[in-house]
């Protein structure tokens, strides 16, 4: 995020954003009512791009060299995502149905209104437990990297054909033959699965795989590219981050 009033998130709040940068050369008709409201509304964007950015400064945040996200400081980051998600959930789903639009002056004022909204609910709640935007997007991309490691442990062959028999043992039609067929050979493929070498998951993918369930319900979407990546299309999704 370079500038107070730089935040991509697609075609639409890039027209707000020129808007916004018009209003502050003072191309707009500064004097008018409506000149008036578009320059509050610059001003408040920058105010809360600031806001995000002190933060850095107050609580700066240095990667442990091993990599590993305390427990204690990814319950934060779930707390920070839980209080975030009922209240930007509106806006995402504005932001969602206008994506890659070409909006009016209308439209701009609804994207710089949301931007701004989003920003102050992200600082308040990163501070409420002392946390940085850049610990926060440093804990994800860690769960993230963590969500696909325990992808691959768990998609052996031999592991997917324990998931398969599993659910096939789920079906109520089953006759007691069938049933102690299947049973038979799962204990033998249950068996073959523990004579192999066990394959040891790192201390943040044993982390995500406790709390993959809070993790994936608590995902923030289109807000935490849009504000403190700078993503244009704003989405992060688990097990998707490309590395840098």
């Amino acid at each position: 995020m370079k500038t107070g009033a730089k935040v991509g998130i697609g075609c639409l709040v890039a027209l707000a954003v020129l808007v916004a940068a018009l209003v502050v050369g003072g191309i707009w008709w500064v004097n008018s009512p409506t000149g008036a409201g578009w320059i509050r509304r610059v001003h408040t964007l920058k105010a809360g791009a600031e806001s995000l950015k002190s933060l850095n400064r107050q609580y700066a945040f240095t990667p442990p060299a091993d990599g590993r996200v305390t427990e204690t400081r990814l319950k934060d980051y779930l707390a920070i995502c839980k209080e975030l998600k009922p209240k930007l959930a509106p806006d995402e789903q504005w932001l969602r149905a206008h994506q890659n639009q070409q909006g009016d002056l209308k439209d701009a004022k609804k994207g710089i209104d949301i931007v701004s909204h989003a920003m102050v609910e992200f600082a308040g709640a990163l501070k409420s437990k002392k946390m940085s935007p850049a610990e926060f997007t440093w804990i994800q991309d860690q769960m993230q990297d963590a969500a696909r490691e325990a992808a691959k442990a768990v998609s052996s062959p031999l592991q997917k054909r324990i998931a398969e028999l599993k659910a096939q043992l789920q079906y109520k039609g089953l006759t007691a033959a069938q049933r102690g067929d299947l049973e038979q050979k799962l204990d033998q493929a249950q068996k073959e699965s523990k004579q192999q070498p066990a394959s040891e998951l790192s201390h943040n993918a044993v982390l995500y795989q406790k709390y993959q369930g809070e993790l994936n319900a608590s995902d923030l979407g289109y807000f935490t590219g849009m504000l403190l990546r700078g993503q244009s299309d704003g989405n992060v999704s688990w097990g998707t981050r490309e590395k840098d």
